[in-house]
């Protein structure tokens, strides 16, 4: 068989079983779609497979018909390296990805249909061989000015701005044209590397919140300002400026504003409802050990936020703080006196958390409190695998990023030969980032002092390095031992910390764990000798 009857055969094989154009299907019957803007419409296949076409013909009822181009939207990888990244992407459809891979109960992934339609319309719209009945929007010519001076012409809003947003993400273009509203500044251009396909997505975006906000506005200027707000807030720690607009209730707005049979009344209300709903602050702990616990809690709004912190176990008095308008607060909350529940017999992890309640203005939160010291019993003390940064979206939920295994940091403390150790597991060690870059570091916050380890000069190979660190004598005092960990990755920057997840402004060294040594020598069980 000759090569040439090879690549034949196999481009024959590759055809054979490609996804049929006539296979394809909308999912939406009745998409939501711009007059003379951009059509989008995830697809299905009669089929599941790979193979799919990166084209498809819309046609209009009068024949007129546009190419249509397929894109596949997949989870975003970056999600965990920046503050505000959206946890989806897009780009052009490769003959790789494949259908029967997406999760049934997946409905953010997977191929769309994006077209630049002509300004008119059609009571059908026919997509291959399927046929819908787009529920067409009159597009406004811009955003409505929602502040009391004129869109200074002169002032565009940069591409990319540390902790609140980037311009690399096409489904992200529509809030930084919130923002610049917001500023009352020009928005930044569609990024010129982008493809087809991202740039009709970063465009279809935009298109739609103009038109919401453009019926907003109609019913209620004042709520489509409280909207625009919640979806641009920003938050400022020091001289840090970061995202703290919601995220997880957006495409629930976007579905409200754009339902077509609501009435003006109906729009304002519901927004408003949408308004008193979301809660435009955030916190989290920044130590959880010790006999003092910290949180810390972000206004990005204009107003004073009320916050009431007590135990839930207890009679004491309700700490209240006033969180002044655009700023972060730190509240110290000491622990409670509690029995020790061991005393009545074997106690559970369940048994030996403490609940502190937070109340932030109409919002209660009960947070779960480990206990001030970890006891060190043998073989090792096992610290969680070390959390990258938070994220907006990770902290709203009060749910820490986890590591991908390939890159994950396990730490153990142990005592061998009658001296305390530090023993570091870290996954990834790729040729294509500098070792010189690569760290673990160990620091004790009572003495400000550091031990650092490389990969170079311990036990590693292409995917994985280990190492053994001795713990300074000076850091143990009076068998108390207070330690946290920062992992350092070669190039690009990322870091993981231990033993709580730090935000990325703040992320030299995280409040440490407080480890009790003094029972580790001692008889925890006698033997049975029967």
């Amino acid at each position: 068989m000759t090569l040439k009857t090879c690549f034949l055969l196999l481009c024959l094989a590759q055809t054979a079983f490609a996804i049929p154009a006539e296979g394809i299907r909308a999912k939406y019957s009745a998409p939501v779609t711009p007059i003379g803007g951009v059509l989008m419409v995830p697809l299905l296949s009669e089929v599941p497979g790979d193979n799919w076409p990166s084209t498809l013909t819309v046609t209009f009822e009068d024949g007129t018909t546009v190419e249509g181009h397929i894109g596949w939207i997949e989870h975003n990888i970056q999600v965990s390296r920046f503050w505000a990244e959206n946890p989806l992407t897009i780009r052009g459809i490769t003959t790789e990805d494949d259908t029967s891979k997406v999760h049934p109960k997946d409905s953010a992934t997977g191929p769309v249909l994006l077209a630049q339609l002509p300004n008119k319309t059609s009571e059908h719209i026919k997509i291959g061989n399927d046929v819908v009945a787009p529920v067409w929007f009159s597009l406004p010519t811009e955003l409505p000015n929602l502040n009391l001076t004129t869109i200074d012409m002169a002032k565009t809003l940069p591409s990319k701005k540390l902790y609140t947003y980037r311009s690399a993400n096409p489904l992200d273009y529509w809030r930084l044209t919130l923002i610049a509203s917001r500023r009352g500044i020009l928005p930044p251009k569609i990024m010129a590397t982008f493809s087809a396909v991202e740039k009709l997505a970063a465009v279809q975006g935009e298109q739609l919140w103009r038109i919401a906000f453009d019926r907003l506005a109609r019913s209620s200027r004042g709520g489509a300002a409280e909207c625009r707000d919640l979806l641009t807030n920003t938050g400022h720690d020091q001289d840090a400026e970061f995202a703290c607009w919601a995220t997880n209730t957006d495409a629930q707005l976007l579905s409200v504003l754009l339902d077509p049979n609501a009435t003006s009344r109906q729009l304002a209300s519901r927004a408003l409802h949408w308004c008193a709903n979301q809660k435009p602050f955030i916190f989290w702990l920044e130590s959880v050990y010790g006999e003092e616990i910290t949180v810390a809690i972000a206004n990005p709004t204009f107003e004073v936020l009320l916050v009431a912190i007590k135990w839930k176990k207890g009679n004491d008095i309700p700490i209240a703080v006033e969180v002044p308008a655009h700023e972060t607060v730190r509240i110290p909350v000491t622990r409670v006196s509690h029995i020790d529940l061991s005393l009545f017999g074997p106690t559970t992890m369940d048994s030996t958390l403490e609940w502190l309640e937070l109340q932030i203005g109409a919002h209660l939160f009960s947070l779960p409190i480990v206990p001030a010291t970890v006891i060190a019993h043998p073989p090792s003390v096992q610290l969680q695998p070390l959390y990258p940064c938070w994220n907006l979206l990770g902290i709203q939920n009060q749910t820490p990023t986890v590591v991908q295994p390939s890159q994950k940091t396990v730490v153990q403390l142990r005592k061998l030969f009658g001296k305390w150790e530090f023993f570091v597991s870290c996954s990834g060690n790729s040729e294509q980032t500098n070792q010189n870059e690569q760290s673990v570091s160990f620091y004790n916050p009572a003495l400000n002092k550091s031990v650092r380890v490389s990969p170079l000069s311990h036990s590693s190979t292409s995917t994985n390095w280990t190492a053994s660190v001795p713990v300074p004598e000076e850091w143990i005092v009076d068998d108390i031992l207070q330690f946290s960990v920062t992992r350092k990755h070669g190039l690009p920057v990322i870091r993981e910390h231990g033993p709580v997840p730090s935000v990325p402004w703040l992320q030299q060294y995280t409040a440490p764990i407080v480890v009790d040594l003094s029972e580790w020598d001692t008889i925890q069980k006698f033997p049975d000798n029967q």
